[in-house]
This record gives structure tokens, sequence and C-alpha cells, in this order.
């Protein structure tokens, strides 16, 4: 059954809410990130940082992050990465592999026109699929700047 999903911009939320944020995104996309670390905590840890929260929006119910969205539009995408921060959380190796590897993959501009979007990552936590949380999610995916 579906809860009361609120959906808000990450920019608007707190670090918490951003990490939580983080959490879903790389249980989400585990299967592609765990040759940088077994750890999914080192991962939100290393990727929380890079978020843009501004690209960012989130399903909330009863305050904690349930799902998540990123769109790129224009020359903007969702990440921007910080090589000594991931170095830091993920060791000097991987934390290089990772920027080296990754960044191009999410920051290289995408070829957008005017009021065009890109989805870049759309997750649900665990506990809330199959609940109808990703309906919100979509809904303000496919029309974020509220045109």
């Amino acid at each position: 059954m579906m809860g009361d999903f609120v959906i808000s911009n990450l920019a608007e939320l707190g670090d918490e809410e951003a990490r939580q944020a983080a959490d879903i995104f790389v249980e989400g996309f585990y299967d592609s990130l765990r040759i940088f670390s077994a750890d999914s905590g080192k991962l939100a840890k290393a990727l929380m940082h890079a978020m843009v929260r501004e690209q960012f929006f989130v399903a909330l119910e009863e305050g904690k992050v349930l799902g998540i969205f990123a769109y790129s539009a224009g020359r903007k995408r969702p990440f921007r990465f910080h090589r000594a921060m991931l170095r830091r959380e993920l060791g000097w190796l991987r934390g290089t592999l990772f920027y080296n590897l990754v960044r191009k993959e999410l920051e290289k501009p995408l070829d957008l026109a005017d009021r065009q979007c890109y989805f870049e990552a759309v997750a649900t936590a665990k506990e809330a699929r199959g609940r109808g949380g990703g309906q919100p999610v979509e809904r303000r995916a496919r029309n974020p700047f509220g045109i």
C-alpha cells in the first residue's frame, strides 16, 4: 500500500537526507560500484560529497528518504567528484580509479537542448519497493521544472 510520499529537492534538505540518498544510490547501483569497495557505507560516504543536490529529487515518507531521482539539464550533471575525497574514503588506488573511470561517465556534459533533461539515476530503498514510492518520483522526474 502506498504511503504519503513527499517529493523534495535534495538541496532543500539536510546532510542526513543526503546521506540517506547516497545510501539508496549505492544500494541501487551496488553491482556496478562494488569493484571500488565491498563496503556500501564507504561507497555512500565517497559519493555523498559528489552529489549536486539541486540535481536530485527524493521521495520522503515520515522524514525518511525512500527513493531518489537524479537528472541532467543543459550542461549540469548530478555529480561533481573530488579526487582527494574519493581517495580518503576508498583509499589511494581505488579512489584514483573511481575518479578517473566514473568521473568520465558521470561528469562529462551531455549535449542537451534547452528545456531538455536526461534521467541519470532512479533508485528505491529495498523496504519501499512495490509500495508505489517510485510513482511520485517518476511523475516529478517527467516534469522536474514544474513546467
